[in-house]
């Protein structure tokens, strides 16, 4: 059964959940909408065929998860993103999705600064939404990922409208087709946490970055990605968001590979949780120096533009934290 949010105000709420079938297709709102519209007899109204629209709705909760099943591998993760490259071209990723339009792209590009005539790598490109914005700002800019699907999606859009981007398939822990000390600006946006060796991932770009050259990853919060985490309701039946109690998360420091499977339209998606300490300690190890850190907020724009109910969650814990390196020069010790 479907289940999709329309916006109209009724009684304390400003919209309402419309149900269809999937078996007759048929539409109907949910009970409360019903009876605010003095529709007569909800037992007449709701009563249908076997099979039809069937009970009234009880919403999922943001957060749906489960541990992998077996020790997830890098193929793993590419063949996720290899099915969802469709969806994730067609669907959200020009500009990006919810997450990072309205919540991580100030700090993320904040962070990145000017971009004129410099070198960048997107390190987990996609499908080069985020190459594209850079290169339009007049950046050189090389785009790596894994998934070949995604990658075969970008050189469409590069063929469509010529930037100048150069795009491989490759993971970001062994990037072979970059020099060392060939890039001024490295950024990954949300990729991180999608890589089982994220150490050599950011061993990686630090070898590829000048002296003084700025890398910025920006990450899935890992103090509420680990599980089973979810909304808890005191009234577990309801399906509107803003009436969560709290947010719940468990065993955070157990370092586990995740499969996330309540993104709408998205094949599951695997991820793995680690604790914070561990990327602040890989980028310490590989040599980087910290300059930044964000854990961003909504923005003005977000909550303009987004229903109460997703501003109402998105304003209740950070989603994800954003840092700032810096590959520092090296210093020379007198004797």
């Amino acid at each position: 059964m479907r289940v999709d949010t329309v916006s109209d105000r009724f009684w304390s709420w400003d919209y309402y959940f419309v149900l269809t079938s999937p078996w007759t297709g048929r539409q109907q709102p949910g009970l409360d909408r019903q009876e605010f519209e003095r529709r007569g007899s909800l037992i007449s109204q709701v009563s249908a065929p076997a099979n039809d629209c069937g009970p009234p709705f009880v919403g999922t909760v943001m957060g749906g998860q489960a541990p992998a099943a077996t020790p997830l591998t890098a193929s793993d993760v590419e063949n996720a993103w290899n099915r969802n490259a469709d969806v994730w071209d067609q669907g959200i990723a020009e500009k990006g999705d919810e997450t990072r339009i309205y919540i991580t792209d100030c700090s993320v590009f904040a962070f990145i600064g000017n971009v004129a005539g410099k070198d960048i790598v997107d390190l987990g490109c996609g499908n080069g939404y985020l190459s594209r914005t850079l290169a339009r700002s007049s950046a050189r800019v090389t785009g790596v990922d894994q998934s070949g699907a995604m990658i075969e999606r970008a050189l469409c859009h590069e063929a469509t409208e010529p930037l100048g981007i150069v795009y491989h398939k490759c993971s970001i822990t062994q990037l072979q087709p970059l020099a060392s000390e060939s890039i001024d600006i490295a950024v990954s946006n949300f990729v991180l946490q999608d890589v089982g060796d994220y150490s050599k991932a950011v061993s990686e770009a630090y070898r590829i970055l000048r002296t003084g050259g700025t890398a910025v990853f920006a990450i899935t919060h890992p103090c509420f990605s680990c599980g089973p985490r979810r909304w808890v309701f005191d009234a577990e039946d309801t399906p509107r968001q803003e009436e969560a109690a709290h947010f719940a998360v468990d065993h955070y420091f157990e370092e586990t590979a995740y499969i996330m499977d309540d993104w709408p339209g998205f094949d599951p998606v695997p991820y793995f949780h680690r604790p914070l300490e561990n990327y602040w300690r890989a980028f310490k190890d590989a040599g980087f120096e910290v300059m930044d850190f964000s854990e961003p907020r909504l923005s003005t724009r977000g909550r303009t533009e987004l229903p109460v109910r997703a501003v109402s969650q998105y304003s209740r814990i950070p989603l994800a934290c954003v840092f700032k390196l810096r590959k520092p020069p090296f210093v020379h010790l007198s004797t």
